[in-house]
């Protein structure tokens, strides 16, 4: 009697989101048809990338970049899901640069017996309170000259260094701030070197 052993089961990969529940296979490799766009438009509004898409239809990225090229259609859905996805993430953060207002429906009830019994329902309207850190990240995304960490200056003219840079006056340090300065790797001054040595 001889054994065999069983057929290996077949990795699957997973996409960020699903588009629909049942995929519709576009066809033998480069297969145009017209189902192409709306699946286009829904994977650029999840964010996936020209590669991911290349792989949901099975065909390459080459064929992608022909689409594109090719067909308005295909074109205008991967530049409209994009933006949608682009707004929707804008708007968010502007509500939270904001703040905003929300209504949440609370149930009123009681125990009876044991057993919960629902006595009412009411709209609760709460106020979220407007972020300061999505606040900054807005207004450096809209205006980046105004609302930049670094601001760069251009300054002209000439530089005048007095005293002497090799050999600093540590007059004014005792000899625990010396011994301070020798540590962090300033041991290379004349003066601390002179002064340890007494």
């Amino acid at each position: 009697m001889t054994r065999t052993k069983p057929p290996k089961a077949e990795k699957r990969t997973r996409t960020k989101a699903r588009v629909s529940e049942v995929r519709q296979k576009p066809g033998p490799k480069g297969f145009w048809n017209s189902s192409v766009p709306q699946h286009t438009f829904e994977l650029a509004r999840f964010g996936h990338t020209n590669e991911e898409i290349a792989e949901f239809f099975e065909v390459s990225k080459s064929t992608i970049d022909n689409w594109t090229r090719e067909h308005l259609e295909f074109r205008e859905a991967l530049y409209k899901g994009r933006l949608e996805s682009s707004l929707q993430v804008l708007d968010n953060v502007y509500k939270r640069a904001n703040g905003y207002t929300y209504t949440e429906t609370h149930e009123e009830y009681t125990y009876k017996d044991g057993i919960r019994i629902t006595t009412s329902y009411r709209e609760v309207t709460k106020h979220v309170l407007p972020n300061i850190t999505a606040a900054i990240y807005l207004l450096k995304a809209r205006h980046g000259d105004k609302w930049a960490d670094v601001n760069y200056s251009n300054i002209t003219g000439k530089l005048t260094v007095e005293g002497n840079i090799k050999h600093p006056d540590l007059s004014g340090f005792d000899e625990q701030e010396k011994q301070l300065l020798k540590k962090f790797g300033l041991a290379q001054l004349k003066q601390l070197n002179d002064t340890s040595r007494n």
